[in-house]
């Protein structure tokens, strides 16, 4: 599929205003509790960094892509306000490329991933984003809308596809190791997939938009969800054995053979009653009479 140019002066029925204006504040919304449950636990265990790098070089290449193709409605906004509708859908990609750029600076402040590598990575992401709109600017600047900026667009787009279909593998992997949602928000993942299936909905059957643009985002959201759910079942089973386990008294050191060793070296030895004691075998007797004689 060719990228092509938004054409300008395009009238935008006030029901998509008012559609796009929602996604946008759910975009900042649904991303709270996955700053509060970093901000609360300190710690980034559980949440896979190339995921979330991933998730970053999705957001910056739809922007990307998407100043070259909206250009033109760019132009539009120094003769005045009305290009705000056409722009409403960017500014959602630009908030949500926000969002996700957050998202990686808390990550690589608490452990285990702030190490100097992983604030290396998420410091080139960033500047990658900046490069990448500075040159879709330039380039829209030298030549709006010409072969070679929509083939630069073409670029972005297949690049953000590239980054849709493997985003959430990385952190599916990490989810299943750790068998743990970690700090990993699961209802910031469960709203995220959620609002992706709608749009992807509304591209399949209102937009009827061709398979390249609505699968790549298809295949995202659905392993998003996976993610999510495999939090959900590795969380109620991780409360059900400590609930278990606070029931049953001793019941973690079955569950733990070192505890339960520990257990058994650390119980006083049984003494024996006084009658047995005093009853002693023949020989023991014999020598104890020896003795005295």
């Amino acid at each position: 599929m060719q990228a092509a140019c938004a054409p300008p002066h395009r009238t935008i029925p006030t029901s998509v205003d008012a559609l796009t204006v929602a996604l946008t504040v759910a975009t900042v919304a649904v991303t709270v509790p996955q700053y509060i449950k970093l901000l609360r636990s300190r710690s980034s265990a559980g949440l896979s960094l190339p995921t979330v790098v991933l998730t970053a070089g999705l957001n910056l290449c739809d922007v990307a892509a998407a100043i070259i193709t909206k250009w033109r409605q760019l132009q539009d906004c120094a003769h005045g306000a009305a290009c705000v509708p056409e722009l409403l859908d960017l500014v959602q990609t630009v908030v949500l490329t926000a969002t996700s750029a957050a998202v990686l600076v808390m990550v690589v402040c608490y452990p285990p991933h702030d190490g100097a590598a992983a604030r290396s990575v998420a410091a080139i992401t960033l500047f990658a984003t900046a490069v990448a709109w500075a040159v879709s600017a330039g380039v829209s600047l030298a030549a709006p809308c010409s072969r070679g900026a929509l083939s630069l667009a073409q670029a972005y787009g297949v690049a953000a596809a590239g980054c849709a279909v493997v985003q959430y593998i990385p952190q599916l992997r990490t989810t299943l190791l750790e068998r743990s949602s970690g700090s990993l928000s699961v209802s910031f993942y469960l709203l995220q997939a959620a609002g992706g299936l709608i749009v992807a909905a509304e591209q399949v059957f209102a937009a009827a938009d061709p398979w390249p643009v609505w699968l790549p985002f298809l295949c995202s959201t659905s392993m998003q969800l996976v993610v999510a759910l495999c939090c959900v079942y590795f969380d109620c089973v991780a409360r059900q054995r400590r609930a278990g386990d606070s029931a049953v008294p001793g019941a973690e050191r079955l569950l733990d053979p070192a505890r339960a060793a520990a257990a058994r070296d650390s119980q006083p030895a049984e003494v024996a009653p006084a009658g047995e004691l005093h009853a002693e075998s023949p020989v023991r007797q014999g020598r104890v009479g020896d003795a005295v004689t």
